[in-house]
């Protein structure tokens, strides 16, 4: 099965996660099997990291292994992986 990323990305508050929902909705409703990873900045914070200006080596590593092991995961099963402020 092919899987395809779209990778949704830009500065804060201007609706990437409003766009990546509406996008899923849109293609699961076309019949895709779609999958979003949505953004983990959220979650980081409420794990204890530090994040935005105020971010460290270990929050940003955090954020990265725990992206590519989402991405990785969604990959397994879905046609679309949508990624909410992808990894680079």
């Amino acid at each position: 099965m092919k899987t395809f990323k779209v990778a949704v990305t830009g500065t804060h508050s201007t609706g990437k996660t409003t766009f990546a929902e509406a996008l899923k909705e849109t293609l699961d409703a076309q019949g895709y099997n779609t999958v979003c990873v949505s953004d983990l900045g959220e979650e980081c914070r409420d794990r204890g990291f530090n994040i935005l200006y105020d971010h460290t080596p270990q929050s940003t590593l955090w954020i990265m292994t725990e992206g590519i092991r989402r991405e990785m995961e969604a990959a397994l099963t879905a046609n679309v992986i949508i990624v909410d402020r992808p990894v680079p």
